[in-house]
């Protein structure tokens, strides 16, 4: 320890030789502070020479080791402090044709920044902390084995800011046994953005892309000749690392399949506590702890990770202790504008004040004053115009200005923004275009148009944005069509065009983009065909929908895309002049069996008519036989009386069953091994559900414990709007008798009947041995609720005799 201490001293001292002295005087008393600094050190460093001098007491030592870390932390002050006045003094910004252009000082001067940027801040300040965490161990086995500190139940101390914590590795082994031996294996660096995630509350939905830059703004991910975007894969490969060791969970995806959020258990949280606050001297806390705006959690925070996430109401004013913040989040606090004292946090990196009510045009020229920004989220907060100085922020990456719904445009000093690579423009209903300078963006990789319904067109300068990987442009209602430009993006791999009703076709050049991934095309009426060179897009893996048949795209554009994944939704036109052998044999061609990535098929009958439309929706649907992966089916308007001949061989987990006229028979879909959930919904050729609907046609059947029939893992039954429905047969006497506690409906917990007025009475002997039966819902259907809302009548004990837990809910 001593050595690192003394190096750090004599390099310190170094930082007053020669070419480096005079940058220093960029920042006034800046040398002072390097001089003291260094002292303080080679002083530390004295007295380390004789640790283990059984003179030495823990409180001597302690105090030792606060000195150490408050140095470390005033070190990385004066960094912050030098490197923004020696940016500003490197930086000249012109107005030449609209760009910005970074001008590089002499040789001398820029190998001195260099050095004093990679070998003070990334070497020393690392190496420091970590040996910090290892000598802070030692002292804490000391304190131990002395028994002058005592372990403390984590959640007796996570609530209270009065007690010390002083865990040592032991310790935290015997309170979090399974966390720590997966924690203590992981990198340094990734400890550090895992113990980071302690910063979130309890229960908060954490995002991965704003964890992942907040990353980036604390210099986790940094690394010599890195850029930015490869930052943010090595982040989220961090993410991944703490996923697959179960420190992150809850995880939920966006509409890419792409994990959105994450949360962190309770349990989890309170060990990222312990480690956080096993680095946390109390003596140290003391010393912050007197700003009477600011609660201690809010200090340590900032102390230790240079972070501050509000919720609930904040003082309307930012105090001095703020100051070497770089990350600041105000989201749901309250505020009605942003707070005083903004623009002295020249360090932010990050800033997100999602949701303030109002951020008026002169409070964007103080947050445009803070230059070292990389993230900005400024998303609801009533903007309605952008002020010019916004080409200030040239060191932005990550801009996000959606659900401004009064901001009509944007200054075309964006285009000074030419790190930006994430831009998030969405919901933004007033906004007609984009400034020209947008288009100059050429480290852009995603672009968020979403929901803005006012925007009619995109220009043709959109081919200068090579690098773009995503393009949403969803919900454009008023887009009628995409520039021949777009297929020049070659390095696109999300196009999202969901819901773009007006959009009339997609461009032929779309050919050219062989790295897409995504085309959604989920509700995109008007396109009833695709340019034929889709079918070689091999690399898709989501198409969201394709429509074919009759004046269609052909079934057989499906052949190659094999890697298609997620749901795919099949609009099958069938009417109008039409050959039904050519046609099934088209469908055959799909080729669904080697899809074994779709998870969900949904299949849509539409306009069917003829009995020749009807018997060749049954030869079609049958040549559609899908992959034995497939989890979820949806079939609309299906013609046939019959399901088709695979369904009941299939691993289907979720089925759904809409506008089926002429489906009269719903059996034996009790047979369906995986089937979790059931839906059947406006079936008007439906009369009678039998018995043959559990799947079983012996005795023998009925009361074995065998993998056979009687819906083994279905948990919700729905009928919707069935209203010829009069008869659902029930099991008899015999059978019941056979029946045993776990071979009907075991796992089942939910039961609505919707909307089947012709349906009077329930099957008695059926349900009353469904055990597991926790909520049976009634709504629609006047003459079922008349019969059992009566909770003493005859008929509702007939149902509830052996579950006295069964719940009705009825609705008239």
């Amino acid at each position: 320890m001593e050595n690192v201490v003394s190096a750090t001293a004599d390099r310190v001292r170094g930082l007053l030789d020669g070419k480096v002295r005079h940058n220093l005087k960029l920042v006034s008393g800046a040398e002072d502070k390097v001089l003291r600094l260094a002292n303080t050190l080679q002083g530390i460093k004295i007295g380390f020479d004789d640790f283990d001098n059984e003179r030495y007491t823990e409180e001597m030592i302690n105090n030792r080791l606060s000195r150490l870390e408050e140095t470390i932390h005033e070190i990385d002050g004066v960094l912050e402090e030098w490197n923004h006045a020696n940016r500003k003094s490197q930086i000249s910004v012109v107005a030449d044709k609209q760009k910005v252009r970074s001008f590089t000082p002499s040789s001398s001067s820029s190998s001195s920044c260099l050095w004093f940027k990679k070998d003070v801040r990334r070497d020393i300040l690392h190496k420091l902390l970590i040996k910090i965490t290892e000598l802070d161990a030692i002292l804490d086995m000391i304190s131990r084995m002395s028994q002058s500190s005592s372990y403390t139940d984590s959640r007796k101390v996570h609530g209270s800011n009065t007690e010390t914590w002083r865990l040592n590795e032991e310790g935290l082994n015997s309170l979090f046994p399974g966390l720590f031996l997966p924690y203590n294996k992981l990198p340094q660096t990734l400890k550090h953005c895992f113990s980071y995630c302690a910063v979130f509350p309890k229960d908060t939905k954490i995002v991965v892309e704003d964890l992942i830059h907040n990353w980036m703004a604390l210099g986790y991910l940094d690394h010599e000749g890195r850029e930015f975007y490869d930052m943010e894969n090595k982040g989220r490969e961090f993410y991944d690392v703490l996923v697959n060791n179960s420190l992150l969970q809850d995880l939920v995806e966006d509409d890419s399949n792409e994990i959105h959020s994450c949360k962190m258990l309770d349990t989890v949280h309170d060990f990222a506590q312990s480690l956080w606050n096993m680095r946390m001297s109390q003596s140290r806390l003391d010393k912050n702890a007197t700003c009477i705006f600011c609660s201690r959690l809010h200090l340590s925070t900032v102390y230790e990770f240079s972070t501050l996430y509000c919720e609930g109401e904040i003082p309307p004013t930012l105090c001095e202790c703020l100051v070497h913040l770089k990350v600041l989040s105000l989201t749901n606090c309250g505020l009605q504008s942003i707070p005083q004292g903004l623009e002295h946090l020249n360090h932010l990196r990050y800033l997100n004040l999602i949701g303030i009510t109002k951020i008026f045009y002169e409070d964007l020229k103080i947050i445009f004053q803070l230059d070292d920004l990389q993230t900005l989220c400024l998303r609801k907060c009533g903007l309605e115009e952008i002020p010019r100085e916004i080409g200030n922020l040239i060191h932005l990456r990550h801009l996000e200005l959606s659900c401004n719904e009064s901001l009509r445009e944007l200054p075309n000093e964006v285009e000074k923004l030419i790190q930006l690579i994430h831009l998030d423009l969405s919901c933004n209903e007033s906004l007609k275009e984009l400034p020209r300078g947008i288009w100059n963006l050429t480290c852009l990789r995603h672009l968020n148009l979403k929901r803005n319904k006012s925007m009619k067109e995109l220009p043709g300068e959109i081919e200068n944005l090579i690098d773009l990987r995503r393009l949403d442009l969803s919900w454009n209602e008023s887009l009628k069509k995409l520039p021949i430009e777009i297929g020049k993006l070659i390095n696109l791999r999300h196009l999202n065009l969901n819901g773009n009703k007006s959009l009339e076709e997609l461009p032929e050049s779309i050919i050219k983009l062989r790295g897409l991934e995504t085309l959604d095309m989920l509700g995109c009426k008007r396109i009833c065909r695709l340019p034929a060179g889709v079918a070689e897009l091999t690399g898709l893996r989501t198409l969201g929908e394709l429509r074919v048949g009759s004046d269609c795209n052909k079934f057989e554009l499906l052949k190659k895309l094999d890697n298609l994944g997620g749901a795919l939704w099949l609009r099958i036109r069938l009417y109008g002049n039409f050959n039904s052998e050519e046609m099934v044999k088209d469908a055959q061609g799909a080729e669904l069996s080697n899809k074994e990535h779709i998870e969900e098929l949904r299949i849509y009958f539409e306009e069917y008519s003829s009995s020749s439309s009807s018997s060749v929706s049954l030869d079609v649907i049958d040549v559609l036989k899908p992959h034995s992966n497939l989890s979820k089916l949806s079939i609309w308007n299906y013609g046939c009386p019959n399901l088709p001949t695979w369904l009941l061989n299939s691993n289907v987990s979720n089925l759904n069953l809409h506008f089926c006229k002429h489906l009269t028979t719903l059996s034996p879909l009790g047979n369906l091994h995986c089937l979790e959930q059931l839906c059947i919904d406006m079936m008007e050729g439906l009369s009678t559900v039998g018995r043959d609907f559990l799947g079983i046609t012996t005795r023998r059947e009925l009361g074995g414990s065998g993998n056979v029939g009687a819906f083994r893992r279905l948990k919700t039954l729905e009928f919707r709007d069935c209203g010829k429905w009069k008869e659902w047969e029930d099991i008899t006497e015999e059978e019941e008798d056979y029946v045993s506690a776990s071979s009907l409906m075991p796992d089942l917990t939910e039961l609505t009947i919707m909307g089947c007025n012709g349906l009077t009475v329930l099957p008695h002997r059926l349900l009353r041995n469904v055990s597991s039966l926790e909520k049976l819902r009634i709504s629609g259907s006047t003459k079922l609720i008349r019969r059992y809302d009566n909770k003493d009548g005859s008929d509702w004990k007939s149902i509830s005799i052996n579950n006295s837990e069964l719940k009705l809910i009825c609705n008239s």
